[in-house]
Formats: C-alpha cells, structure tokens, sequence
C-alpha cells in the first residue's frame, strides 16, 4: 500500500500563482446584487477543517486584471481511499471563482 502526501502550498506561494484570489472586492461592472465572496476567506476556512491548497492557477486576462476566474485545489492527506486493487486514491475539492 502506498502512501503518498502532498505538501500545501504556502499563501505566498498561492499568491504568486494566482493573485486574483487575494482580490478584496467584485470588479467594478458587478451589480448592486453582487455578493463577494473572498477566495482567500475560504482558504482559511478550508484549512481550519484540514484540506490545504495543492494548486492554484487563474486565466489570463487583458481587461480584468485582479478579478478573474481563477481555481483552487484542496487536498485533505488524512482523508485516503484505499480501491481492492490496492490502489490508494486522495479526493480533492475543486473551487472555482471569479471576483
């Protein structure tokens, strides 16, 4: 059985892969019904319940520099399904999020 856990990346680190998740507020064109979520927020929230980011990546833009959609992957290394072939499979939460 093989047991592999991937190391977290550090916030410095997710903010050189994707600094639009450290935008504190919607992009100027949002509506008044707009509810920002801050993706940085969530982070933590996700830490507290022990899933780190393993990834993190945005889309190139040209227009909206700072708000774009951008992907965090969070891993939990306690959490391990062992199949009957004995291949070792870690879930990963996919978030999605542009401001």
């Amino acid at each position: 059985m093989l047991d592999i856990k991937q190391n977290f990346i550090s916030k410095d680190q997710i903010r050189k892969q994707a600094p639009s998740i450290f935008t504190a507020k919607g992009a100027p064109e949002t509506s008044e019904k707009y509810s920002h979520i801050p993706t940085d927020k969530i982070i933590d929230d996700m830490e507290a319940l022990g899933w780190g980011v393993v990834d993190a990546k945005e889309v190139r833009s040209r227009k909206n520099v700072g708000f774009q959609k951008h992907l965090v992957v969070f891993r939990n290394n306690d959490i391990q399904i062992t199949a009957e072939d004995g291949d070792n499979v870690f879930p990963q939460i996919l978030l999605t999020n542009s401001h």
